[in-house]
């Protein structure tokens, strides 16, 4: 699976082909959330409702930045779950 991330007008953008989804990050006390704004098609809105099984986390365990992200569709279910760690080049 690839994706795309770029800042957009209303939030952190994703694209997965054809679909784009929107997020807000949002800063937790110990966390940053991505919480889905919006979705699209292209260029054609789709129901918010439709990826409600989206959303992910990022922090930080022992120096390393450490993420967990899902993403699901309505009537579908679970589509993909991955979470893992990065850590500096060398380290």
């Amino acid at each position: 699976m690839q994706s795309t991330l770029r800042p957009g007008r209303k939030g952190l953008e994703e694209r997965f082909g054809p679909i784009t989804l929107t997020f807000g990050l949002i800063a937790e006390a110990d966390r940053i959330v991505w919480q889905l704004n919006a979705a699209r098609f292209l260029f054609i809105p789709l129901p918010k409702a439709l990826f409600a099984g989206c959303g992910a986390f990022e922090t930080i365990v022992d120096g390393r930045y450490c993420f967990d992200a899902r993403a699901g569709m309505a009537g579908i279910g679970l589509l993909v779950h991955y979470k893992g760690w990065l850590s500096e080049h060398g380290r």
